[in-house]
């Protein structure tokens, strides 16, 4: 009672963590229903048997068929999987990023391990379920979902990246050369293009090293070869792959070919409400944050 201000933020935070809470639970429940039998049919079978082509543009089900085997095949638990990997990829960058930010101030009343802070965490997550949004209930894993978690997991690299040689910074360096791997087994130009992207952002936040880079660099071509080897056994045998694969889809003429394109996002309007309620849930949530931790180094001064 003494201080309204702090009750205030338990109870916003309470409130969207347990929205949060019920929003990746009905994700969960609803994963038993629906079935889209051209592209999800196309997900299961990739995944349950990668080599059945022997020509493709895609390797994501050589990524998802160890997990394939994990679950026995079970749909609802593969898309359950899905989630949560995509949930808690999204939720290590939060916490990742708010160690950044909150570590990099003068002064702050709340470290980013704590309880409320991890919480902002998994509710600022929550927008990463805005994939499942478009284009329909595709929960099942795919390339574009192991593009996604190849996203997420290169952000959460490049934030704990340093420039200086050190234990973290090293696995960061590595977490990003396995990321660029992903993305090129879920798509080649995904790759490229998230390859441009971090050239451009090591330099613009003075993470650059050549050696550091070098080490993401040979973990990613490592992976590749591996990947070449185990798929096809020769690397050669893996270029004629894709290059049959590409060949498959230009001949399909399905606009697959365009790969390298800016879209809008394509969301309806119940998705733009669930997207923007969480925005405001978060952007209130660190306001509030911010004004006590003023408030408390104006007391502490």
């Amino acid at each position: 009672m003494n201080n309204p201000l702090k009750t205030t933020e338990l109870f916003v935070l309470a409130t969207a963590a347990l929205v949060t809470l019920v929003t990746l639970v009905w994700l969960l429940a609803h994963s038993r229903y629906g079935i889209n039998l051209t592209d999800e049919s196309y997900y299961l079978i990739w995944m349950a048997n990668p080599w059945l082509y022997s020509v493709s543009a895609t390797q994501f089900g050589f990524i998802y068929h160890p997990l394939h085997l994990l679950l026995h095949g079970d749909i609802s638990r593969l898309r359950q999987a899905n989630i949560l990997l995509i949930f808690g990829l999204a939720w290590m960058l939060c916490v990742v990023f708010f160690r950044a930010t909150i570590d990099n101030t003068a002064e702050h009343a709340l470290s980013w391990r704590s309880l409320p802070m991890l919480t902002l965490a998994a509710i600022t997550a929550t927008c990463s379920l805005i994939y499942f949004c478009p284009f329909g209930w595709l929960a099942t894993p795919s390339y574009n979902s192991l593009i996604f978690q190849a996203l997420l997991l290169a952000s959460i690299g490049l934030l704990l990246a340093e420039k200086t040689i050190s234990p973290i910074s090293i696995i960061s360096w590595i977490l990003i050369g396995v990321s660029g791997w992903l993305a090129f087994m879920a798509k080649p130009t995904s790759a490229a293009a998230l390859g441009l992207v971090i050239s451009a952002c090591l330099p613009l936040t003075g993470k650059f090293n050549i050696r550091l880079l070098s080490v993401s660099i040979v973990t990613a071509v490592i992976l590749l070869i591996t990947s070449a080897w185990v798929i096809d056994g020769s690397l050669l045998l893996f270029i004629e792959r894709l290059k049959g694969g590409v060949d498959m889809v230009r001949l399909l003429g399905g606009g697959q070919m365009d790969m390298m394109r800016a879209e809008a996002l394509l969301i309806k309007g119940n998705e733009r409400i669930f997207l923007v309620f969480f925005s405001v849930i978060t952007l209130g949530i660190t306001c509030l944050l911010a004004t006590s931790e003023k408030k408390n180094a104006y007391l502490r001064g």
